[in-house]
């Protein structure tokens, strides 16, 4: 893993496209990204110094139903690390500098405003119901239809709502209990819906955290039996994703539940801190 050295980013508003490329001059920016596994929408905040008068009045000018994606990496070797919808922008002076924030959050106005209302006819299998009612959430899919293949109501063992069933009010909330009621966990990660059963870590191989890997100093614990710990931004790092965690103290294969990525252009910052738990087998 390369060093706090040769950063470089990449951010995009609807048709808008920002760099900061390896060796090149580029505008100074920093953020904060915050992604976790709960219902609720990640989050993205992105500061920059002294952007354009009219790229300063195209970001204003933008409406919410906009794209924001951000990348960052080494030596213009870029990841994605956060992408959503447009929540604000805001343009002020501070002494000499125009300073431009812009927020947003990932799959936001889907969790927020969309509803369903539906009635399911006896025998309706619990697999139908879940993929109807994520679809009238509008956002993609994701692992959801492999994921709830076969999916069945925990207590009975039951695949299917043998008397039907309705389900009305906000698409999130009323999926959020059938997925919870056949023993499932989801969230919106880059604008997909991602589906966990219960406590699991998403398949395939692990990433490696050790010093030689980024690992920043030592893990330690945190609360309601988590480990947390700070490493250098890489790739693969997102709410859900395996982990095998190796220090001198604490060791062992993790499964992600928050990570906060922190990044200055002009500063020292550019880290993920990391909040960990054993998943079940």
């Amino acid at each position: 893993m390369t060093v706090l050295f040769g950063r470089s980013w990449e951010l995009q508003v609807d048709t808008l496209l920002l760099k900061g490329e390896y060796g090149k001059p580029s505008l100074t920016i920093s953020f904060e990204v915050e992604r976790t596994l709960k219902r609720a929408p990640n989050n993205a905040s992105v500061t920059i110094y002294n952007l354009s008068a009219e790229h300063r009045k195209r970001l204003q000018d933008l409406g919410d139903a906009v794209l924001v994606r951000l990348s960052v990496g080494y030596r213009s070797d870029n990841f994605q690390i956060f992408k959503g919808d447009l929540r604000d922008v805001r343009s002020t002076r501070q002494g000499p500098d125009w300073v431009t924030t812009i927020t947003s959050g990932d799959g936001e106005r889907a969790i927020q405003r969309r509803r369903t209302s539906r009635s399911f006819a006896p025998g309706a299998a619990l697999e139908q119901v879940l993929k109807d009612v994520a679809g009238d959430l509008q956002v993609g899919l994701g692992n959801l239809v492999k994921g709830v293949s076969g999916a069945a109501l925990e207590g009975t063992g039951s695949t299917r709502f043998h008397s039907g069933t309705t389900v009305s009010g906000n698409s999130a909330r009323e999926l959020d209990r059938l997925l919870r009621s056949a023993g499932y966990e989801w969230s919106v990660q880059d604008g997909e819906i991602q589906v966990l059963p219960r406590g699991q870590a998403l398949k395939g191989q692990a990433v490696a955290i050790a010093p030689r890997t980024g690992l920043i100093g030592s893990p330690e614990p945190g609360t309601k039996g988590a480990t947390v710990c700070t490493v250098l931004l890489q790739a693969g790092l997102v709410p859900g994703a395996r982990v095998q965690l190796e220090s001198a103290y604490t060791s062992g294969l993790f499964r992600v539940e928050r990570v906060t990525n922190k990044g200055e252009t002009s500063g020292q910052v550019w880290y993920a801190d990391l909040e960990l738990k054993q998943p079940k087998k």
